[in-house]
């Protein structure tokens, strides 16, 4: 049986009950600026520490960015309605506006997404990139991407051909 809750923070201590019957599957946590929203198999609260642990099938959608991982971990300060971290671990995807980016690991300081581990980044803008790690600018929308060997880049045949005239001029 399916249970879906939709709630503000205030009501943690309830949902942290909740959670060690495994009877949460679905919450929402307004904040102010903003909505978190996430599902998982299993949602682990520590009120105490301000800790939510989403296991299996995590998802964390703020605004139009959307983590998905095998477990997502978000911290909040206690004073603090917006979450001041968030980690995702195994088989991580992450979504926004024609960006997508799996990686084994990642972790968001809420304006910076460093991805870690197996990095593939696919973007409307320039086709698929492989690298060790890339750091994404929230805000500017900007990637740093380092590798230790090389960067693969791969573009797809239209691309390919507009680059291929530009390094040509």
């Amino acid at each position: 049986m399916k249970i879906s809750f939709f709630c503000k923070i205030l009501f943690e201590n309830i949902f942290h009950e909740l959670s060690k019957v495994g009877l949460l599957f679905l919450f929402l946590i307004n904040f102010p600026a903003y909505s978190l929203e996430t599902t998982a198999d299993e949602i682990l609260m520590d009120p105490e520490k301000h800790v939510y642990t989403l296991n299996g099938n995590a998802v964390a959608i703020w605004d139009e960015k959307e983590f998905k991982a095998d477990t997502i971990v978000i911290y909040k300060k206690e004073e603090e309605k917006t979450p001041t971290k968030i980690t995702a671990v195994g088989n991580v995807s992450y979504n926004e506006k024609g960006l997508h980016v799996t990686s084994k690991y990642c972790e968001s300081d809420m304006q910076f997404v460093t991805f870690t581990e197996e990095v593939i980044l696919n973007s409307d803008e320039i086709g698929v990139i492989n690298a060790d790690k890339a750091v994404y600018n929230i805000a500017t929308k900007e990637v740093d991407i380092t590798a230790s060997k090389k960067v693969k880049l791969l573009l797809d045949q239209e691309r390919e051909k507009a680059f291929s005239r530009q390094k040509g001029k």
